[in-house]
């Protein structure tokens, strides 16, 4: 558990930026400059206490937490000259900003005014053990002793005939595709490759030997965005204008962006059994690069409902693996691991117009305009246990249960 010794908030924005200026012909003058304030928000911020801020992020090689409250992020139009078709009327040269996106964009799809606070809701340290037993160097490519020992199932996946009770066995059909032919197959297609590649893998293993070796892998990735909600209206573009300036009522196109990233980066360093590398050497090391040998991460996976414990509740299996699974290596040393997790949820409005220029024609301006809530975290990798799973269930988690609840009925 990530211990902060730090908590302090930071204000995010800066001076006003020129835009533009009005021009009014009958006083000959500029009126007035029109300058504006591109980013505002509030950021909260948690770390180790010496994790300095530089060019407006954090950095340090510890763990931190940061969470931005409605940030108002707004990019200008391009530069336009807008005037009347009257002579003397006013005249505007530069760049303008749209306003920002309803509060209610996206509510049929996505009600992020109620999800915000989840931001908050860090939990970058469950991933502790996925994240190092994915990062790690010395895995072997799989694990054949499970694979042989799953082999007792075909001779009964060849007697079963779902065909004849038509849809009345559609739960047993699917558990017998998911967990039957499909990790057969998977299990046949891993160690084909896993045979033709079995060189390479070994000649990287002895190159790599001793050497820091950085890995980074994705635990999880959703992007996601809700339908456009289009319309009009002057409000748009917020600016002192005439409407005679306006050659049309501006548009705008609302939206929303949400999504969830998890990763993990780390650096290692393995070492080899000891010993002269003759052929027996080699064959032993080829062996563990397959996964020959057996562990206690290999008895748990067989035996039976263990994959209902690891997938909906807790890791067991993951957690055994990292603590008593087979290494190609004699000895592992990790120099840095972080887990590093991006939530966030924006709303996104973007502008458009076109506007009247002084004695006649029009040119078109663009804006975006983006209110960001979002949340950063790292955390140190380092003493991890079995962890509770987050409540979430895929679709084909979904399925599993679904197809269970068929088969007991179908059996009851």
């Amino acid at each position: 558990m990530t211990v902060f010794l730090r908590h302090k908030y930071r204000y995010l924005g800066g001076p006003a930026v020129m835009l533009g200026k009005h021009y009014h012909i009958a006083t000959g003058n500029w009126d007035h400059d029109h300058a504006e304030v591109l980013s505002q928000g509030l950021e909260e911020m948690w770390d180790s206490g010496g994790n300095p801020v530089k060019n407006g992020h954090y950095s340090g090689g510890s763990f931190f937490r940061t969470y931005k409250y409605g940030q108002n992020v707004r990019t200008p139009s391009n530069g336009i000259v807008a005037g009347e078709n009257l002579k003397g009327g006013p005249i505007y040269v530069g760049s303008l900003l749209c306003s920002g996106p309803e509060a209610s964009v996206g509510a049929g799809e996505y009600p992020w005014w109620e999800v915000i606070p989840d931001l908050s809701n860090f939990d970058e340290d469950n991933y502790q053990s996925e994240a190092w037993d994915r990062l790690r160097p010395d895995k072997p490519s799989m694990d054949i002793p499970l694979a042989i020992y799953e082999l007792k199932d075909v001779p009964g996946m060849l007697r079963q005939r779902f065909l004849r009770n038509g849809l009345s066995e559609i739960g047993n059909y699917y558990l017998a595709l998911k967990f039957g032919w499909e990790p057969l197959l998977r299990d046949i297609i891993n160690f084909t490759v896993n045979m033709f590649a079995l060189k390479k893998a070994y000649d990287q293993l002895l190159r790599d030997e001793g050497k820091p070796i950085r890995r980074r892998v994705t635990l999880n990735s959703v992007d996601n965005r809700t339908s456009d909600e289009v319309g009009q209206g002057y409000g748009v573009f917020p600016i002192d204008f005439t409407t005679q300036m306006f050659a049309e009522v501006p548009f705008y196109k609302d939206y929303v962006l949400w999504g969830k990233k998890t990763w993990a980066v780390g650096q290692f360093q393995y070492f080899l059994p000891p010993g002269p590398r003759d052929w027996e050497w080699t064959a032993r090391m080829k062996a563990k690069i397959l996964g020959l040998y057996p562990s206690p991460a290999t008895v748990y996976r067989a035996i039976p409902w263990t994959w209902l414990i690891d997938s909906y509740f807790v890791n067991i299996g993951t957690w055994i693996n990292n603590v008593s699974g087979t290494s190609t290596a004699d000895s592992l040393v990790c120099n840095y691991g972080y887990i590093m997790q991006h939530k966030f949820v924006h709303g996104v409005r973007e502008g458009h117009c076109a506007f009247n220029k002084p004695g006649g024609g029009t040119n078109t301006a663009f804006a975006m305009t983006k209110r960001i809530y979002e949340s950063k975290g790292r955390a140190v990798i380092g003493s991890f246990g079995p962890t509770v799973n987050d409540g979430n269930i895929s679709n084909s988690q979904l399925a599993i249960l679904g197809a269970l609840g068929l088969s007991r009925v179908r059996t009851s």
